[in-house]
C-alpha cells in the first residue's frame, strides 16, 4: 500500500498486527481470547447505540426542518390555485 502512494497504509499495517497477536492469544490461552471477543463485543453494541442515539437526534432535526418545507409546498400550491 505504500508503494502505491496511499496514506492509510498505517491504519492497514496497525490492523494486521492487532490481528495476529488477538489470534495468537486466542490460540495460547482460550480463556483471555474469549474475554477480548466478549468485550470488543460490547464495546461494538455500545458505540452502535451512541450512534443510534446521535442518529436519532440528527434525524429530529431534519424532521423539524421538513415541517417548514411542507408549509412552503403547500403556500406555494395555494398561491398556483
Amino acid at each position: 500500500m505504500k508503494k502505491y502512494g496511499s496514506d492509510g497504509w498505517g491504519w492497514l499495517l496497525a490492523s494486521g498486527a492487532l490481528s495476529v497477536i488477538f489470534s495468537m492469544m486466542i490460540l495460547f490461552n482460550p480463556t483471555l481470547g474469549g474475554l477480548t471477543i466478549v468485550v470488543f463485543t460490547a464495546l461494538a453494541f455500545f458505540s452502535l447505540g451512541l450512534f443510534n442515539i446521535t442518529l436519532a437526534f440528527a434525524l429530529k432535526k431534519i424532521k423539524e426542518k421538513g415541517g417548514d418545507a411542507k408549509e412552503l409546498l403547500q403556500n406555494l400550491k395555494n398561491k398556483m390555485s
